[in-house]
């Protein structure tokens, strides 16, 4: 996030000293950083919680609530910080609940032992819709199906999966607001709109396999995880003649699987960073953490430095555009289309405010009068 601070790589690297970084604080109010390349992300990147300053002692705070209890795995306690200068002063403590299945935490709201559930399972979204506790959230994601070492050298079978899927019906079976097969990122960052696969078997490559592939995914997604698989399980296996076994896993493990050995197919959902496109496809820059489908590409470097340094809208627009498409064309993975998250928030509080970046700003919280 800091690289392009002046100095800073090398320093990070032991090649540089302290005193050559790029930072200073010429007074007691001026905090000032010099680059040595443009980074048009970097008023993001600063605003990230990952760079806030913090302390082992998780009694230190600044925001507007502090920490009353953590007990892992079960819940976690807010209570209001009366120093805080913003926000509501009427705020409530908050306690946040630990709970595995969607089901249950459904039930408990239903039973008003829970104000707010952060996501409502896709089969109750037809019957809820119209409550006025409902809530479409758009977030910004690049969830996706991606290709394994297994499938890097069989474009021809990356393509049968790719075009035997058909995204309409499945948007359907979800409810979802954004197609499955486009880019799920904002149509605000390409000249005109996110690029999408389409549902189309006279692309489907006739080819002669008899292998069983792996689809693995995180049992984090939950019930709709599963059906979303389970669904296109038969979608390949009718359209195609492709057959998969599907595996769900507890999702350290499936992050260490993923790092280490990647299956022949998996599901990945990256939460961006910041909201640029710059850093949805530095998800699969060489060394990112999360470059899962293991690209190594000159061509698509180049593509990113490009967009680093374009300044322009329509420069950054054509930028992306050109990563994105980069990504599609060579078959790379699957684009699950654009995730809008399903809520459900009891009316007697209001104030709260969830951003495109899913992150949940509770400083205005407070009861209804």
């Amino acid at each position: 996030m800091l690289f392009k601070i002046k100095k800073a790589q090398d320093y990070y690297a032991g090649k540089a000293k302290i005193t050559e970084l790029g930072i200073s604080a010429p007074d007691a109010q001026t905090l000032r950083f010099e680059f040595q390349e443009p980074d048009p992300d970097f008023e993001y990147n600063l605003s990230s919680f990952l760079l806030a300053p913090t302390k082992a002692d998780l009694g230190a705070f600044s925001g507007p609530y502090k920490l009353a209890e953590w007990k892992k795995g079960q819940k976690i306690i807010l209570t209001t910080n009366s120093n805080y200068q913003g926000g509501h002063p009427g705020r409530p403590n908050v306690e946040f609940l630990f709970i595995e299945e969607d089901t249950v935490a459904l039930q408990l709201y239903e039973k008003n032992e829970l104000q707010f559930l952060r996501r409502l399972p896709t089969l109750f979204i037809p019957s809820h819709k119209k409550r006025p506790d409902f809530h479409w959230i758009a977030v910004t994601r690049l969830d996706y199906l991606g290709f394994g070492p297994e499938l890097a050298d069989k474009e021809d079978l990356r393509k049968a999966f790719t075009y035997s899927l058909n995204y309409v019906e499945l948007q359907k079976i979800f409810s979802s607001e954004g197609r499955p097969g486009c880019m799920g990122v904002p149509d605000s960052w390409f000249p005109e709109k996110a690029p999408c696969y389409d549902f189309d078997l006279k692309k489907v490559p006739k080819v002669q396999n008899t292998s069983t592939f792996t689809l693995m995914f995180s049992s984090l997604g939950g019930e709709d995880h599963k059906r979303a698989t389970e669904w296109m399980q038969n979608q390949w296996l009718k359209n195609a003649g492709l057959k998969t076994h599907l595996e769900s896993r507890e999702n350290k493990v499936y992050l260490q699987i993923l790092q280490q050995n990647p299956p022949a197919l998996f599901r990945k959902g990256v939460a961006p960073d910041r909201p640029t496109c710059l850093a949805a496809l530095e998800t699969f820059a060489p060394l990112s953490p999360e470059n899962y489908i293991r690209l190594k590409s000159t061509e698509y470097e180049s593509i990113l430095s490009s967009l680093a340094k374009a300044e322009k809208p329509q420069d950054q627009k054509k930028w992306c555009q050109a990563g994105m498409d980069f990504l599609m064309k060579k078959h790379l993975l699957i684009p699950l289309g654009a995730i809008h998250f399903s809520m459900l928030a009891k009316p007697e509080f209001t104030g709260w405010k969830l951003n495109q970046m899913n992150q949940l700003d509770l400083s205005n919280l407070h009861q209804r009068p």
